[in-house]
């Protein structure tokens, strides 16, 4: 629910593809998945290091694009779960009053996101020739007014 507030404006429900989470020991405590068998296979073929949870102590998100075959491109995001003790004195450095508990993982579908962005430049594209277009006819009639004008005191000789 909360990451659905989150990314509402940003993604649809279909382009989340799958979400898990994990605890500090790369366990998997919940996961869900929509989509096809493929989806299924990668989020349980690429287990998740606890060496690598910890590294999201320093690098708070981790993401990458990878290929999951008939699904398409998805971006691959991890982020940590973090509980901060506020209860520990306000000198302590704020690192050691933050306790990684796990992470998040999501996968996001970038088929919408490639199509909004190839609808964009096709929309900046045309705009563009279309402003061409009108330079080139105002010029056409502009560079018309200013030779007759040319032309006309040639002629009055």
């Amino acid at each position: 629910e909360f990451l659905h507030h989150l990314t509402k404006d940003y993604l649809k429900d279909e382009d989340i593809l799958y979400s898990t989470i994990y605890n500090k020991n790369g366990i998997c405590l919940v996961s869900q998945t929509r989509g096809n068998e493929n989806i299924k296979k990668y989020v349980s073929s690429t287990p998740i290091e606890s060496s690598l949870i910890k590294s999201l102590e320093k690098n708070r998100i981790q993401k990458e694009i990878i290929s999951i075959s008939k699904v398409g491109k998805v971006m691959d995001i991890m982020l940590p779960i973090i509980y901060v003790n506020y209860d520990t004195e306000i000198k302590t450095e704020k690192e050691n009053r933050e306790i990684i508990l796990g992470s998040v993982r999501i996968g996001v579908s970038l088929n919408e996101i490639n199509a909004q962005k190839n609808s964009m430049i096709r929309s900046a594209i045309l705009l563009t020739l279309f402003i061409l277009f009108i330079g080139a006819i105002f010029s056409f009639f502009f560079v018309k007014i200013i030779t007759k004008e040319y032309s006309s005191l040639g002629t009055n000789k």
